[in-house]
């Protein structure tokens, strides 16, 4: 388990998160992470991609699914 962390909030509501922390728990730069709240605290998690939801529930051609992926109108709807 990772060590404790002590970080301060920055103007705007930043929170810069040590590098080795942001390794240990296995997420990279530029990948999107669901925020939530908690009792107290705040929890990140990894972002699923829809590719993932997906995954064996639907059976589509190549061009189908393609589509479906790369639609701009169903990048912020919530599945």
């Amino acid at each position: 388990m990772a060590a404790v962390e002590v970080v301060r909030i920055e103007a705007g509501g930043i929170v810069r998160l040590p590098p080795n922390l942001l390794e240990f728990v296995g997420f990279e730069p530029g990948e999107e992470v669901e925020a939530r709240p908690g009792a107290g605290r705040l929890v990140l998690k990894k972002k699923d991609s829809i590719i993932k939801k997906l995954r064996g529930r639907l059976k589509l051609d190549q061009e189908t699914a393609e589509e479906i992926i790369f639609a701009p109108e169903l990048e912020y709807e919530a599945f």
